[in-house]
């Protein structure tokens, strides 16, 4: 994750990431923190966060993502908050929807020109 959000040549950004354990029987809720480079609002993390993922169909930007809102779906939601020097970022997935499985059909679809989310948005049964 450091290295990844580091611009090239500059220094790995320091990143705590912390995944949650409750009682779910699926899924994955993390929380990362990390020291923001300049101020920001968080109308600013929020704008930051929408433009980034606009064009990702399968990812959704809420203020606070709730596992339950990804459990049986290929959808993650995402959303973080700041003090304005600190910026912590949730997600939230379902492991077995999000997992490798569906990010092989992601690909897929990619490769063969198909819209990325072809057959990974079926609605979520109502028994979970």
């Amino acid at each position: 994750m450091e290295d990844l959000l580091a611009a090239p040549g500059e220094p790995a950004a320091k990143v705590r990431f912390v995944p949650h354990s409750g009682p779910f029987a699926r899924g994955i809720h993390a929380t990362v923190f990390a020291k923001s480079r300049a101020p920001l609002t968080g109308d600013d993390l929020d704008t930051l966060f929408r433009d980034f993922y606009a064009g990702a169909p399968l990812v959704r930007v809420a203020s606070a993502p709730r596992l339950k809102e990804t459990v049986g779906s290929a959808t993650t939601v995402v959303g973080a908050a700041t003090d304005g020097e600190t910026v912590v970022a949730f997600a939230a997935l379902d492991n077995l929807g999000k997992g490798a499985a569906s990010g092989g059909v992601q690909w897929m679809n990619r490769l063969l020109g198909f819209p990325e989310e072809t057959g990974l948005t079926v609605p979520t049964p109502a028994w979970l």
